[in-house]
């Protein structure tokens, strides 16, 4: 489930996006906030940061998970 992981908060992505140069994965906040504090506005991964685009495979991949709180009855 690598791939369903954001490369910057390195949780479950959320609204996934990736970069337009690598096509990277990120959640679309985290790669938000890392863009506007970079100097050199690059990516993660260095690469020359372009754009932002959704990502509707991840999107798909992610609504067809199921969470449970292995908590619940206690």
């Amino acid at each position: 489930l690598e791939e369903l992981l954001c490369t910057i908060c390195l949780d479950i992505l959320s609204n996934p996006v990736c970069c337009g140069s690598c096509e990277a994965h990120f959640c679309k906040k985290c790669i938000s906030d890392w863009v506007s504090k970079s100097k050199d506005k690059l990516c993660v991964h260095k690469c020359q940061y372009t754009e932002i685009k959704a990502s509707k495979l991840l999107l798909r991949m992610l609504s067809k998970l199921s969470f449970s709180c292995y908590n619940k009855d206690n």
